[in-house]
């Protein structure tokens, strides 16, 4: 769990410094290092950054996945708005 945690930070400053991809295989690797059943808010947290790599990399579909895994764990951590359908229509201009 303390390796995890120091995946986590290192992912942290990779993000910080824009270096996506070191940051997503930090996160990665702290994901496989975290114990399922005792820490499903940490693992949300993870997954939740693993997404925002994936979208700083344009891999929508990985991010998705990332999302769906981490609904799984953290339910009462909803998904982010600009992940969920457009429940409105576009006005367009007429003039």
């Amino acid at each position: 769990m303390e390796a995890s945690s120091l995946e986590i930070n290192i992912g942290n400053i990779h993000y910080r410094q824009d270096r996506f991809a070191e940051a997503l295989a930090c996160y990665e690797r702290a994901y496989q290092g975290l114990p399922p059943d005792e820490d499903p808010e940490g693992i949300a947290a993870v997954l939740s950054n693993m997404a925002t790599c994936c979208i700083s990399l344009n891999a929508f579909p990985k991010a998705l996945d990332s999302y769906k895994k981490r609904g799984s764990s953290a339910k009462s951590m909803p998904c982010p708005c600009w992940l969920r359908r457009p429940t409105t229509t576009l006005l367009t201009s007429t003039t």
